[in-house]
């Protein structure tokens, strides 16, 4: 019992930090994005 309550800690450890890179990656994506998409829509309505 003990080695799977173990490896499920370092499963889970991994799947945190998977998720971890990939909130910095979103939130790097949308500071990128994020004026650009702003700009079009401005663009759109005020044309």
């Amino acid at each position: 019992m003990n080695g799977t309550l173990l490896s499920q800690k370092c499963f889970s450890d991994e799947q945190t930090s998977l998720m971890a890179d990939l909130d910095k990656f979103i939130n790097h994506v949308s500071q990128f994005f994020f004026p650009i998409f702003i700009t079009q829509i401005y663009i759109y309505i005020y044309k």
